[in-house]
């Protein structure tokens, strides 16, 4: 995987956003053997889910070590 993905999908773990990943990505994931370049997520869509995700988001515009 990506290590950019992986630092995406850590950071959202952290944060306890709740997504799904989808695309390319989600099939190498299960093993497809496909090249990807883009990372397509399904994010629900609550209130607290948003708080969470927008927060993170904050963050990392600021960049690094502000988490």
């Amino acid at each position: 995987m990506n290590p950019s993905f992986r630092e995406i999908l850590e950071l959202v773990n952290k944060h306890q956003v709740e997504y799904s990943v989808v695309g390319g990505v989600a099939a190498v994931i299960q093993g497809a053997p496909v090249t990807t370049f883009d990372l397509d997520a399904l994010v629900r869509i609550n209130e607290e889910n948003a708080m969470r995700l927008a927060k993170e988001s904050d963050r990392s515009s600021q960049g690094p070590g502000r988490s």
